[in-house]
């Protein structure tokens, strides 16, 4: 298990473009010209490694101050519990369960619709 966590640790830091490489992102309020700078996608994690993954994710974005985060959870259309991981994922930015948030929305459909949520820092 600690294996499994250290390389998504690993897989979420390689993924999160540099700083310098969004800069010109940070001097706008619009959370839609944010999106692109770090995404997670959660297909196929359970809720307790989407609960860990999301906290690593969140973290390591404050870490490398990125301020817009693309979450993906999926619509849940494979599911047994259709919407289970969309359902936590936005209780817990509801209620600060990754840390604080300025703001987050649903996807817009070509960013993935409703299985997206974008996250603003």
């Amino acid at each position: 298990m600690k294996e499994d966590y250290e390389l998504f640790t690993q897989h979420v830091e390689n993924h999160l473009p540099d700083s310098k490489d969004v800069d010109s992102l940070n001097h706008t309020q619009d959370i839609n010209r944010k999106i692109s700078q770090a995404s997670l996608d959660l297909h196929g994690l359970t809720i307790a490694e989407a609960d860990q993954a999301i906290k690593t994710f969140m973290q390591t974005a404050r870490i490398k101050k990125h301020t817009g985060l693309m979450i993906i959870t999926g619509k849940g259309n494979h599911s047994n519990v259709p919407g289970k991981l969309r359902a936590f994922v936005k209780e817990g930015l509801n209620h600060g369960k990754f840390g604080k948030i300025k703001k987050f929305r649903p996807g817009k459909a070509k960013e993935g619709g409703s299985g997206v949520f974008v996250v603003q820092l």
